[in-house]
């Protein structure tokens, strides 16, 4: 009876996390399903640090090959063929081979093997979730329902389908509860990267870069977490961004209207050309350093801004800024004439690794008003 009860004990533990049945050592098979685990997480970086841990224990576990193979591009351009090229086919275990196979397999006899991969090895989680084709939804159920221990990325993939994507109308809650369900079987960044996608997407950017920032924090640098961060924290932060960028815009005019180059090179990037259209109508032409040894030929005696309003790209990467401006000037020939300025304009910024920067500007009379002069 104590015979019977250790060997059900024992069963949990050499069948819990094993995706593949590979051909690695046995020191290197847990790294090695760990790296199965990341990777269809989509945590490439992490698979691929785990693969290699891996080939330092058993340089010839090809699972771990597999692995490094399936994490690189097949295009023209990637190194997949090259990959699987040095793998000894011979060596690996059937369903070893089979995902040999199906990474190896044309766009057109894809689907075939997968649907022979998929009824050969019926009782293979790894391959019977490769096989699942993207945007599948139905599919999902039945693989968490078969194989439960597996299911993170399952679910994960889920939590998507009640987003909206696939299981009828969203339902946030539903996607919540398969994020939770996802978390509860695997520890890593990418589910906390969902969650923070489905709270941006129901509008609370607060507990969107909460989770986010618990992405980062799997790996802070160079994470490929940052951008969403940055981008929830700036959803947080759009009025602000509006406002300090309407102010930009008034300040770096003012730095031209003074002439103050030091002043006006805080708003353009040191490396990005400032391209500029006069209400003179002429040519374009990029705004430098130049600009501020010319001559002016005209004195301003007042100039504003007004009516000011930015509009945001969905990234909150770009802001473009539409305004007016109204002002009087003389030319410094005629100093006896007053001129009547009224113009419409706008700006183009860009969020940018030195801060908002302006890269475009173009002015034009507004409506019977009168520009600068040619």
């Amino acid at each position: 009876m104590k015979i019977r009860l250790l060997t059900l004990l024992c069963i949990p533990f050499f069948t819990y996390g094993q995706w593949i049945n590979s051909s690695c050592s046995k020191k290197a098979k847990p790294i090695v399903e760990l790296a199965i685990e990341y990777g269809l997480n989509l945590e490439q970086q992490m698979a691929i640090g785990a693969a290699n841990a891996a080939l330092k224990i058993d340089k010839n576990c090809g699972c771990a090959k597999l692995v490094l193979a399936a994490m690189s591009s097949g295009r023209s351009w990637g190194t997949r063929s090259k990959k699987l090229d040095q793998i000894a086919y011979a060596e690996l275990s059937k369903e070893e081979q089979a995902w040999f196979t199906l990474l190896k397999s044309s766009n057109e006899d894809y689907d075939e093997t997968a649907s022979m991969i998929k009824s050969k090895f019926p009782n293979s989680p790894l391959l019977q979730f490769l096989v699942i084709k993207p945007q599948t939804w139905d599919a999902y159920p039945g693989f968490v329902e078969q194989f439960p221990e597996y299911a993170s990325a399952a679910y994960n993939m889920m939590s998507y389908g009640y987003m909206g994507e696939g299981y009828g109308d969203l339902n946030f809650e539903q996607a919540m509860a398969m994020t939770d369900k996802s978390m509860s079987l695997h520890e890593g960044p990418n589910i906390l990267d969902s969650k923070a996608e489905h709270f941006a997407a129901n509008g609370n950017y607060e507990k969107a870069l909460e989770y986010q920032l618990k992405a980062v924090d799997f790996g802070s640098f160079v994470s490929p977490y940052w951008e969403s961060a940055t981008l929830y924290w700036r959803n947080m932060n759009a009025d602000t961004i509006k406002v300090n960028l309407k102010e930009k815009m008034k300040t770096s005019q003012n730095a031209i209207l003074e002439r103050d180059i030091e002043e006006f090179k805080k708003y353009i990037h040191s490396k990005f050309e400032m391209i500029t259209g006069d209400s003179n109508l002429k040519e374009f032409y990029s705004f430098n350093d130049e600009q501020f040894d010319i001559e002016p030929v005209i004195t301003w005696e007042s100039f504003d801004l007004y009516n000011m309003d930015v509009a945001l790209t969905p990234d909150i990467k770009t802001a473009v800024l539409t305004f007016y401006a109204k002002g009087s000037y003389f030319l410094n020939e005629k100093p006896e004439e007053k001129v009547p300025y009224s113009t419409r304009a706008s700006s183009v910024w860009i969020a940018s690794d030195e801060g908002w920067k302006m890269i475009h500007a173009n002015w034009a009379p507004f409506n019977d008003g009168i520009g600068i002069p040619k």
